[in-house]
């Protein structure tokens, strides 16, 4: 009985030792193959970095120079309003003098008429030296001589009137001008606002290289997955522990046996003999678990290779796509995580955000960017950078009624 127990265990020996080389030898080649794919799976990552951030550098760039452009226009704007301001004091201080101007001008044509009508003269025709009577002569070209003097007086107001009117023009005229490249600058300022930079999202969606790259990634994903099914695994190891597990039990009835029989050599040698045998057993059975584990490895980095490729098109959010299970293995799962903190305990502001990002990152993934709706806005202080129209519904207890703002 037990000659053939010593059999039955040779040839599990046999068996395990067979089938661990085997499952080494055939899979040699197919785990070579896949490591040089992901060796190469991570220079094409590296390659669409360094495509993406060329990408980043230019936006940053444009994005730099439309915001200069926007406060050159700002600052050209209020050059013009402070010059507005002053040419139309200008105009108003004109219009005094004009009108003080205006005011001597209409003096000097009474004092004129005065003259003409001989109401100046009166008590005046007497001279107050000598007590005589002036003659006619005298009376005209004193006459002759107020009225000389009015006409050069009225001249040169009226010469002053005509440059105020001549200055309220030019500053009229120049406001006019500068009215009209401040509506210029105002629309060009109003275009500017609204442009959005939206075709480099376009331009790196079709980016060729980009696409190669990607297309080369998911190729070589798919290499892997391909060979990944030609791996062979080692047959099932129950029924060798199982054997192994009846030996150790045969050996320690045996000992019980010999705890009896001390005197027994022949016992004990074969106790010694079943208990090398199980250490060698042991031995091959390590290998057999190691080449299980080494499976175990490929299957795990497998999904975490999956779940990293599915954070990588969100900005915020990670995605938990694997559960660990305390007997080892891995339980699929989709749960939504902000900075290692469950989606479910949040804050509404950081629920909003992430929210906006799981839609950009739809939109990305789909090249459609359709207007976003935002409830509960009021909650949210600052939001992430987005690529599409948002739509913010916010309450505000002053207003009664619906309303609509446009930024």
């Amino acid at each position: 009985m037990i000659k053939d127990r010593e059999t039955m265990i040779e040839e599990l020996e046999r068996r395990i030792a067979d089938e661990n080389l085997r499952v080494q030898e055939e899979n040699k080649d197919v785990n070579s193959k896949i490591q040089a794919l992901y060796n190469e799976i991570a220079s094409l990552e590296r390659r669409k970095m360094d495509i993406e951030n060329r990408y980043k550098a230019s936006y940053q760039k444009e994005s730099n120079d439309l915001e200069s452009e926007k406060e050159r226009t700002r600052r050209e704007i209020a050059g013009i309003e402070d010059e507005i301001n002053r040419l139309e004091k200008g105009i108003t201080d004109n219009a005094k003098a004009k009108e003080r101007v205006s005011d001597i001008l209409s003096k000097l044509g009474a004092q004129y008429e005065a003259i003409l009508s001989g109401k100046v003269e009166g008590d005046n025709r007497i001279c107050p030296t000598c007590g005589q009577e002036f003659t006619e002569k005298f009376l005209h070209d004193r006459k002759a001589h107020l009225l000389e003097d009015i006409n050069k007086k009225g001249e040169e107001n009226d010469a002053l009137l005509r440059s105020y009117d001549q200055m309220i023009s030019e500053y009229e005229n120049k406001i006019t001008a500068l009215n009209a490249r401040r509506t210029e600058l105002s629309s060009n300022l109003d275009i500017l606002d609204r442009r959005v930079l939206k075709h480099f999202v376009s331009a790196y969606t079709e980016d060729e290289e980009r696409k190669d790259v990607i297309k080369d990634i998911d190729q070589k994903k798919e290499d892997i997955d391909l060979l990944s099914g030609s791996v062979v695994t080692s047959n099932d190891l129950s029924p060798v522990k199982d054997q192994i597990s009846k030996i150790r039990k045969e050996i320690e009835e045996i000992k019980g046996e010999l705890s009896g029989k001390i005197h027994s050599d022949k016992a004990k040698a074969r106790v010694d003999e079943l208990e090398t045998r199980q250490k060698d057993l042991a031995v091959s059975l390590a290998r057999y678990e190691k080449t299980e584990m080494i499976a175990d490895r490929f299957i795990h980095k497998k999904m975490d290779m999956m779940e990293e490729r599915i954070n990588s098109l969100f900005r915020m959010v990670k995605w938990k796509m694997y559960e660990p299970q305390i007997n080892g293995g891995e339980k699929e799962c989709c749960e939504c995580y902000i900075n290692g903190v469950p989606f479910g305990v949040q804050n509404t502001a950081t629920k909003v955000n992430a929210g906006l990002d799981i839609a950009l990152a739809f939109s990305r993934i789909y090249d459609v960017y359709a207007p976003v709706f935002l409830d509960n806005r009021e909650s949210v202080t600052e939001l992430i950078d987005a690529d599409t129209q948002l739509v913010s519904l916010i309450v505000a207890p002053e207003h009664k009624e619906l309303t609509i703002k446009n930024k």
